[in-house]
């Protein structure tokens, strides 16, 4: 596995990230923003989490359609993969995943509003794919877990080879999750699986 890793000023005022994946066991990670010059005090913990979110991608990359409108299939998975192979490893706590979880759930429905997922990804709303991703991510892993199914990498190991290197589509998603747990996450709205504010709504965990 190799990362590069770089800085890139620019005109903004706080700190973010900005990676991607470049092949085979190769991603690359930039820290961005005038506010290196300050850096915050918990920067060196979230770099593990931008280091494990893209390595995610090295698996998942086939996840969504390559539009704006499905990115939220790539992003989100990618974001619990990690949250959950920290958990496992010990580097976050229980307390610290739940708190990822919930700043993912309460993000989601602040942004997304009384639109779709879609709607907001075609519109350019991009962190909605990274937010509302997860908490559809999460309640995948929760639902292959109460079926003795396995969890989120079996599901998506699972996917990945249905999909067999074609682009996903919400149908492909949850049809899989259907078939391995026998749960339906969504309503089906005419068959076309839109992801609705109330069904992310009705996927919370995390109380206000």
């Amino acid at each position: 596995l190799s990362v590069y890793f770089s800085f890139a000023p620019d005109e903004t005022e706080h700190l973010h990230f900005k990676g991607g994946a470049l092949g085979d066991a190769t991603f690359s990670l930039s820290v961005v923003g005038e506010g290196w010059q300050e850096p915050p005090a918990d920067l060196r913990a979230a770099i593990p989490l931008h280091i494990a979110h893209e390595a995610a991608h090295l698996w998942n990359l086939h996840l969504g359609s390559g539009e704006r409108a499905g990115a939220w299939m790539h992003e989100g998975n990618a974001n619990v993969l990690a949250w959950l192979a920290l958990r496992e490893t010990g580097y976050l706590s229980e307390d610290e995943f739940s708190t990822l979880v919930c700043a993912a759930e309460s993000a989601c429905l602040n942004q997304l509003g009384s639109s779709t997922l879609a709607s907001q990804e075609t519109a350019g709303a991009s962190s909605v794919s990274y937010d509302c991703g997860a908490v559809v991510a999460h309640a995948t892993d929760r639902a292959m877990r109460a079926s003795g199914n396995g969890d989120l990498f079996d599901f998506t190991n699972a996917l990945i080879a249905r999909l067999d290197s074609r682009p996903g589509t919400n149908r492909h998603y949850f049809d899989q999750l259907y078939a391995m747990t026998g749960t339906n996450l969504v309503a089906q709205h005419d068959n076309n699986f839109a992801v609705r504010a109330d069904d992310l709504a009705a996927l919370q965990t995390c109380s206000d």
